[in-house]
């Protein structure tokens, strides 16, 4: 394994800490896990996105290039 550091809200921080706590499993058996099912072209979830939007927007697909988190429905996320 390689050794990483990450910085998370406490928000964040905390529900992690109760889910490991209801698993018995530690904060980064957590992470590995969550990371790994998200990342996994398999995953238990899916795709993270449906990108069957893509090539819809008739009226202006530079807007969709440009704007893709609005429309991934994360325009505030930075």
């Amino acid at each position: 394994m390689i050794r990483t550091q990450i910085l998370l809200d406490p928000g964040t921080h905390d529900a992690l800490r109760r889910l490991a706590f209801g698993r018995r499993k530690s904060v980064s058996a957590i992470v590995r896990e969550i990371l790994a099912e998200a990342l996994s072209p398999a995953g238990k979830g899916g795709a993270r996105y449906d990108f069957g939007f893509v090539g819809m927007i008739g009226d202006d697909p530079e807007a969709v290039a440009e704007n893709h988190d609005d429309y991934l429905g994360e325009g505030d996320r930075w």
